[in-house]
């Protein structure tokens, strides 16, 4: 979803860009990005996404977002 300019023209404001089901391979996912935006990635087993979370050069941040706290807390 491509972000706009929002806000009343005094100052220099971008809306939030959405990156849904994003994949590993998009620069976005190994690079640092400045601005409002959130990638959106989903996973089938925890094992697999550590290894994702773990296969970066950078210490790049992230989240979970889950109904499942036992889940949440796998390691």
């Amino acid at each position: 979803m491509p972000h706009k300019n929002v806000g009343n023209g005094r100052g220099f404001f971008i809306e939030l860009t959405i990156f849904p089901n994003a994949k590993d391979s998009i620069r976005i996912y190994r690079e640092e990005v400045f601005g409002p935006f959130i990638a959106i990635a989903s996973f089938t087993t925890e094992d697999k996404v550590v290894t994702r979370a773990d296969d970066t050069t950078y210490g790049l941040g992230a989240a979970v977002f889950t109904r499942d706290i036992e889940r949440a807390q796998y390691r």
